[in-house]
């Protein structure tokens, strides 16, 4: 039965995603899903964000959990997979992190600190900055219109992609096929898989923060060098004619059709499409 997580601790650290106080000079730091047996926990870091707006700690929540997946494998079924706080300085943030452990160990949980730091994103710093003083809503979320891919299992080689345009209209699930498709071909690769949107810079510090904590675990990085080509991974055929074909479309579901389509090209990546 999973432990339960006291919820004393949602005064001390703001879930992912979410709006805090940071700064210059002002500390931060992230932990994993507390309800599982083992919770990493950050080291302290300056977030450089105006202390006088709302800010996003999703971003940063996403480099962590990105670099606790390559390094140690780690998986939850949490919607909150890691968390991440703001607090007015280092000492302030140091002092509830303290309290947050001390939370996991009487729940019997184990507490695992890390050297991982957040490194400021000097862009998102200076966005902060530029907006009224007391506003705390936090600022649109720019256009995700760049994409990145990964595969490998925890302790084997990590293949990483290019970070690509994301053409609109955007199907990750089509990058997942033409990703799968390529690293059959070329490297005779059969395992897990993932593709990812974002910003350009988001793309990228989050596919460092994958690369980061692969390397710490003592993985091979495998560079593919691959992006993905909308004009060369168009929808099949089939599935066209399904949608495009009034007597067929009554017959058959097109969405299920597309869905099966995808499956098997997911199940046989070197095939034919």
């Amino acid at each position: 039965m999973p432990r339960r997580w006291l919820p004393g601790l949602l005064s001390i650290a703001c879930a992912a995603p979410a709006f805090g106080q940071g700064g210059p000079g002002a500390g931060g730091y992230c932990f994993s899903d507390p309800s599982e047996p083992v919770v990493y926990f950050s080291a302290i870091f300056d977030t450089k964000l105006n202390p006088r707006v709302g800010n996003n700690a999703g971003p940063i929540g996403r480099e962590f959990h990105a670099y606790i997946k390559a390094r140690f494998g780690f998986t939850t079924n949490s919607n909150y997979p890691v968390s991440c706080g703001f607090h007015d300085s280092p000492g302030a943030a140091e002092a509830n992190r303290a309290v947050a452990e001390s939370r996991v160990r009487e729940q019997k949980g184990k507490v695992v600190e890390l050297d991982w730091k957040y490194l400021p994103d000097t862009a998102a710093a200076t966005v902060s900055f530029d907006r009224p003083p007391g506003e705390r809503n936090p600022p649109p979320a720019p256009q995700a219109d760049y994409g990145f891919c990964l595969a490998g299992p925890f302790q084997g080689p990590l293949y990483v992609s290019d970070v690509f345009d994301a053409v609109a209209p955007v199907s990750i699930a089509q990058w997942n096929v033409a990703w799968l498709r390529y690293l059959g071909g070329k490297y005779g690769y059969k395992g897990t898989i993932q593709c990812e949107n974002g910003t350009l810079n988001e793309s990228r510090r989050v596919l460092k923060a994958y690369s980061d904590g692969a390397r710490t675990a003592g993985r091979n990085i495998i560079e593919a060098g691959w992006k993905y080509d909308a004009a060369a991974n168009t929808t099949p055929a089939v599935q066209k004619y399904c949608l495009q074909d009034r007597a067929v479309s009554v017959v058959f579901d097109c969405i299920k059709v597309r869905r099966a389509v995808y499956a098997y090209r997911l199940a046989h990546p070197t095939g034919t499409p």
